[in-house]
């Protein structure tokens, strides 16, 4: 079976937040893609969607003193078809869709990027 890649994009200072969950993401045996505008591939609203449609999962990590942001990634991520996990900020709280987890502590983080991996075990993914 292949890794199932986890996708993280957001502007390069941001870039810790996913990085954070790096060595929990790859103890799983999944592999952690981080994109801003300065990496390779590049963090482009033209190509984001291509990138999000090549992932099994995207994660909205955001950094508890950064909680004014607009729920942009999580419901372009969700129109993509793919599953997403946030934090619970209050414009990710808004958003009422079976396929986003709202991860309120480290141990929910885990418990959500398991089921969803032991979830790819059994089930095709849905078209694009």
């Amino acid at each position: 079976m292949k890794k199932l890649r986890v996708l993280f994009f957001s502007y390069h200072g941001h870039l810790p937040q996913g990085e954070r969950l790096r060595p929990l993401i790859e103890s799983l045996g999944m592999e952690l893609v981080c994109i801003n505008e300065k990496s390779n591939p590049r963090y482009d609203r033209l190509t984001i969607n291509d990138e999000i449609k090549k992932s099994d999962i995207v994660i909205c990590p955001v950094d508890p003193i950064h909680t004014c942001k607009s729920n942009n990634r999580v419901t372009q991520s969700l129109s993509c078809n793919r599953p997403v996990i946030a934090s619970p900020i209050s414009s990710y709280l808004e958003i009422e869709d079976k396929n986003l987890y709202i991860a309120y502590s480290d141990e929910d983080w885990k418990k959500y990027l398991i089921q969803l991996r032991d979830s790819y075990a059994n089930v095709v993914k849905l078209p694009s």
